[in-house]
């Protein structure tokens, strides 16, 4: 998946990048449990890391959601 707007609990998260839709799922999953407005998974194997999911919630007029500083 690559930059692909899904919905989630009425929620609408910009799929930045994910090899699957269950990878991006977690992130999501993830993110709503941590009170936060994204997620992104990784996995190194050997010397390569490899993005499994990177996602972001989207507010209502479809831009991304910063996080609070």
């Amino acid at each position: 998946m690559k930059n692909e707007i899904i919905e989630v609990h009425g929620r609408k998260w910009l799929v930045r990048e994910a090899t699957s839709r269950e990878e991006a799922d977690h992130a999501i999953a993830m993110a709503m449990c941590t009170g936060s407005v994204g997620s992104k998974h990784t996995e190194t194997i050997g010397d390569v890391k490899t993005v499994t999911a990177d996602v972001v919630r989207l507010n209502d007029d479809g831009t991304e959601c910063k996080p609070h500083q």
